[in-house]
């Protein structure tokens, strides 16, 4: 294989732009014949650098014409229009890239400054809500304690009715027992000893004025704010 590589290599072959004089359709210029001749290894080397018919592009311009004319065209004024049109064009084409990109980050911009306002309102929304949540939670929990108090105070009042209706449920209670006393002693009285009129008279006044000194011997309860006194009248 290597030496079938090295025999097509060393063929011995003419330059391919030898015979472009007689199928030339260009209209700016018109290629000479090259008459160079050698190894067909050789002539790539030879297209490329030596060869004075190849197309080449001129570096400053981009014009295209033959190497053996690409001398006479650098640095004339057709170059360095061609320099400066390409120049323009390179510098337009960046511009108007530039002016895109500038368009794009300008609405990538607007869009942006609408998420953050959109943020903004719902953030405020959100602070005003829990603002108030907060609020609305205070005065429950005032609502709560000021009821709370209010429950301790008619629980305390109550308790308080309810131990001043004992004591005086336990002064009627006492209060009936002893006028039940008085009472049953007024008929052992009466059974034992019967007299007359007079006596009977007498008795009766006895006992009325029995009656008035039990009566003063009756408890007597008074109501001094929220506690209650029992004051107890000394027994004959």
């Amino acid at each position: 294989m290597a030496v079938l590589t090295r025999a097509i290599d060393n063929l011995h072959v003419r330059c391919r732009n030898a015979y472009l004089d007689d199928h030339c359709h260009a209209e700016e210029y018109c290629p000479q014949e090259c008459a160079w001749t050698g190894p067909l290894g050789q002539w790539a080397m030879h297209a490329a650098q030596e060869c004075p018919v190849e197309i080449c592009s001129c570096t400053v311009c981009g014009y295209k014409c033959p190497r053996g004319q690409m001398k006479g065209h650098l640095g004339s004024v057709d170059c360095v229009e061609g320099a400066v049109q390409k120049r323009t064009v390179e510098m337009e084409q960046k511009v108007r890239k530039e002016t895109d990109r500038s368009r794009g980050l300008q609405q990538s911009l607007e869009v942006v400054t609408c998420e953050r306002q959109e943020l903004e309102w719902k953030w405020n929304e959100e602070r005003d809500q829990n603002r108030m949540l907060v609020e609305q939670n205070a005065w429950l929990r005032h609502s709560k304690e000021t009821q709370k108090k209010t429950s301790q105070i008619k629980i305390a009042r109550l308790k308080r009715e309810k131990k001043e209706l004992t004591m005086q449920v336990a002064l009627l209670e006492q209060r009936v027992q002893q006028e039940r006393e008085v009472q049953r002693g007024r008929s052992r009285r009466a059974k034992k000893k019967p007299r007359s009129s007079s006596t009977s008279s007498s008795s009766t006044t006895t006992n009325s004025h029995s009656t008035t000194t039990n009566s003063s011997k009756r408890i007597r309860a008074v109501s001094n704010g929220h506690e209650l006194e029992v004051h107890a009248m000394e027994r004959l």
